[in-house]
């Protein structure tokens, strides 16, 4: 059952929302401006739109509705805490990132960082670097209560795709049209099989401590490795 109660749109419409305000977060800072390169961000914007990306990860990953609720949660939440800058060249990741994390918590069963990369085009070692540094910066809170899951659900089912966004909204909603179909190219698509990993951990913290008791030894691995987006065509 929801935490916000029945389900009230299919998945296909919940991802096409969930792209929307995606689209809307995206700032385009000026030319030559000043801006903070984190881990999340690519080389260049990468060649597939953002409402063709969550499409991919929401088929591929099979990420349930309430999943793509919480991704934005935490990357509303992540964002609060290091006041990063959503931009075309990092909402790839930090969506890629938010939702593997939310999929972790939220879902009984989740497939391993290996799977993952593939479906988003990210090497394994970058997988495991941006999984660590998000949890890092929302300091391992994934805790959330009713109140604030519904907050996100109600405001992606409110969205229309010919609404006109204002300049700003607390939560991060702006601008731009969902593309109108959720038909993959071949492009786009992955050899890998689905092969089930471990069960979704009872709370945030036994995940957490997970991912904390290996954050060393992951951290010497990727030592000097280039955390680039690469899109498979």
């Amino acid at each position: 059952m929801p935490v916000g109660g029945p389900a009230a749109m299919s998945p296909a419409v919940v991802t096409e929302k969930v792209a929307l305000a995606l689209r809307r977060t995206i700032r385009h800072p000026p030319p030559g401006a000043p801006t903070r390169v984190t881990l999340f961000d690519s080389s260049a914007v990468p060649n597939i739109t953002i409402e063709e990306y969550v499409c991919r990860l929401a088929t591929f990953c099979k990420a349930s509705n309430e999943c793509l609720y919480l991704a934005l949660l935490y990357l509303d939440r992540f964002s609060a805490r290091v006041g990063v800058m959503i931009t075309p060249k990092n909402v790839h990741r930090l969506f890629f990132t938010s939702m593997l994390v939310s999929i972790k918590y939220w879902d009984d069963y989740y497939y391993t960082n290996e799977f993952y990369g593939g479906v988003g085009g990210i090497r394994l070692v970058e997988v495991n670097r941006l999984e660590q540094l998000f949890l890092r910066s929302v300091r391992y809170s994934l805790l959330f209560s009713p109140e604030e899951y519904a907050k996100y659900q109600q405001a992606v089912e409110a969205l229309v795709p010919a609404e006109v966004a204002p300049a700003h909204r607390p939560v991060n909603f702006l601008h731009h049209d969902p593309v109108a179909t959720h038909k993959m190219t071949g492009g786009y698509c992955v050899a890998a099989t689905p092969s089930p990993g471990s069960t979704r951990a009872t709370d945030s913290t036994q995940y957490a401590m997970s991912m904390s008791e290996s954050e060393d030894e992951s951290r010497d691995e990727e030592e000097g490795e280039d955390v680039e987006m690469t899109i498979v065509e």
